[in-house]
């Protein structure tokens, strides 16, 4: 994981690649969104290999004062935050294929209200690569 200030410097240093819903393209795109993804620490939270807490339980976890949160709760709150991230990631990088954005903006549930990043990619990755 990384912490704000890493995160902000590679928020300016890394730009959107742009996916235009070719899917002879997926397999290069969906590839390098993962390199990506992997640059900016929610490669796990996108996989669907973290755990993203709640909404709810984010809320909770975000009104705890951050000294008062073990490391588990870290974990999870910088899980959501990372959620968070790799949502807008994706909503950016598919500004030009509707479908490709209709898919992501509807990857939502009653868990995730914001975006769930993890239901977007499986559901991209299914229109796409199979």
């Amino acid at each position: 994981m990384s912490n704000e200030g890493d995160y902000e410097a590679l928020e300016k240093s890394v730009r959107c690649i742009p996916w235009k819903g070719k899917k002879e393209e997926w397999y290069t795109w969906h590839k390098t969104f993962l390199v990506r993804a992997m640059i900016r620490g929610y490669h796990g939270v996108l996989v669907g290999l973290e755990e993203v807490p709640t909404d709810d339980k984010a809320k909770v976890l975000a009104s705890t004062a951050l000294t008062n949160l073990t490391s588990d709760q870290k974990i999870q709150y910088s899980n959501y935050k990372m959620n968070t991230r790799a949502y807008a990631d994706l909503l950016q990088c598919c500004i030009q294929d509707i479908v490709s954005f209709g898919i992501i903006d509807t990857a939502k549930d009653k868990n995730l209200a914001n975006g769930n990043s993890t239901l977007a990619w499986k559901q991209l990755s299914e229109k796409f690569a199979g």
